[in-house]
């Protein structure tokens, strides 16, 4: 089972796929790839009008589902959810959106100013029940290793990009990357795809290149037995 755990092919919701045609096409890479499990993350931010409504979101991933139910692909509602003091509220109400009926959550947090102490933040979240996984931390400007592993160490499960792993990002974000996987800091490797382009559904790519540039595998381990399609 290979999954994909963070992507942006759910049309016209935020900055990925902006129409099924191009989700369709997104799909395609996704299968050749030999993906057959996708987690439809649409971003979830509190200052973006179309990103904060919950029931447009389902209701475009209901959409989905039954437009491209025929193809051999699992298909599980998740988002990417950006922290901010409204979303800790949800979490306290126990009102954020999930994968499917699991209690994992992907998280996003600033990528340029460091505005919270993570890791109390996920400390917190795995306190009220939930299982996260920090999205990209490769990408944050003030992120190194050290801090890094004082964030898994809270139990939170580290997700990096392949864009960031082929050198997509630049040098810099693929040295911080390998710096991660060196230090056996990285539970997942997603595509986080938005478009055909750069950021394209690539993960068979960026997971053998891992396998021969540092003789690991990362297998992208999630208990998802609980999800409903």
């Amino acid at each position: 089972m290979l999954r994909d755990i963070h992507t942006h092919i759910l049309p016209s919701v935020d900055d990925g796929s902006n129409s099924y045609e191009i989700s369709a096409k997104m799909l395609e890479l996704e299968i050749l790839n030999g993906v057959n499990e996708i987690v439809l993350t649409p971003h979830y931010h509190h200052n973006s009008i179309s990103c904060s409504d919950k029931h447009l979101l389902k209701e475009r991933y209901d959409e989905f589902i039954e437009k491209f139910k025929d193809l051999p692909i699992k298909f599980v509602f998740g988002a990417e959810l950006y922290f901010s003091n409204e979303l800790m509220h949800e979490f306290n109400k126990h009102e954020v959106i999930t994968f499917g009926d699991s209690n994992y959550v992907l998280i996003e947090f600033p990528l340029y100013q460091e505005y919270y102490d993570i890791a109390s933040v996920l400390s917190e979240i795995i306190y009220l029940g939930y299982q996260p996984i920090l999205a990209h931390p490769e990408r944050y400007e003030y992120m190194d290793a050290k801090k890094l592993k004082k964030i898994k160490d809270t139990g939170t499960l580290i997700q990096v990009n392949t864009s960031s792993i082929l050198g997509d990002f630049g040098k810099s974000i693929q040295k911080n990357v390998f710096k991660f996987i060196k230090a056996d800091l990285v539970d997942f490797v997603a595509s986080d795809c938005h478009s055909l382009g750069v950021r394209k559904p690539n993960l068979k790519e960026a997971l053998e290149f891992v396998k021969k540039k540092f003789n690991k595998e990362i297998e992208n381990k999630i208990n998802l037995w609980i999800m409903k399609k």
